[in-house]
């Protein structure tokens, strides 16, 4: 566990996409003191609405949302990663890396699999539901509007478009960037690199390996599951 922050700024931006390591690096950033907001931090804070009137306003008080955190990766976050980037310009900036063909194969275990989920009876009908909204808020129209509808534009089964939606966004990170303020990072280069670009003291603990896969797919049957006894 770690301790929440009500201090101002995000000190460290993980703008790496969901799949790249993004929950072993959340982990390791809270190891290290820097409380990080991540996809399922926005499940437990009901903040799905949130991001949801962000993207639909191009508004948002960044300091507010964020204001128990000092680091953020995956989506939400990486979806307003230029906006974050304008208004915590002295953050550092780490991009968790992956290969392309990896990279899409764990989508689609796993994220597509589950946002396919949501524009299928009986699924479709529970996320609408009140009973959804007052357990999760919006969460799960906020995911996909944020990743499936806005980032790959209703083309994630697209496995040539979806990775060149993901080569493109880490060739524009990489353009605007500087280099002094940038990580490239795998989670098989372990705490050296990461602690050296934050300043902190290497963890006398392995580097998290956190791998999410399995809990995915038992999301997805719980979600099919409780979707039929809903209805």
């Amino acid at each position: 566990m770690y301790q929440m922050t009500e201090d101002k700024a995000l000190e460290v931006l993980c703008l790496g996409f969901g799949r790249t390591g993004t929950a072993s690096l959340r982990d390791s950033l809270n190891i290290l003191g820097l409380p990080c907001h991540h996809m399922k931090r926005a499940i437990v804070d009901k903040s799905g609405r949130v991001f949801l009137d962000a993207r639909n306003t191009g508004k948002a008080d960044w300091d507010t949302i964020y204001k128990r955190y000092k680091a953020v990766s995956d989506w939400p976050s990486v979806y307003f990663w230029k906006e974050l980037v304008e208004h915590y310009p002295d953050a550092k900036v780490i991009l968790s890396v992956r290969d392309p063909e990896r990279w899409y194969k764990s989508m689609s275990d796993t994220i597509i699999k589950l946002h396919a989920l949501y524009k299928r009876f009986p699924v479709n009908f529970l996320v609408n539901s009140y009973l959804y909204r007052f357990m999760f808020g919006e969460h799960a129209k906020m995911a996909y509007t944020l990743v499936d509808e806005d980032t790959f534009h209703d083309r994630l089964d697209n496995k040539e478009y979806s990775i060149q939606v993901f080569k493109d966004h880490y060739a524009e990170v990489k353009r605007v960037i500087p280099a002094d303020k940038l990580l490239i990072f795998e989670a098989k280069d372990g705490w050296k690199p990461l602690c050296d670009f934050l300043g902190k003291p290497i963890p006398s603990i392995p580097y998290p390996n956190t791998n999410d896969t399995s809990e995915f797919q038992r999301l997805i049957s719980f979600t099919q599951t409780i979707s039929w006894a809903y209805v």
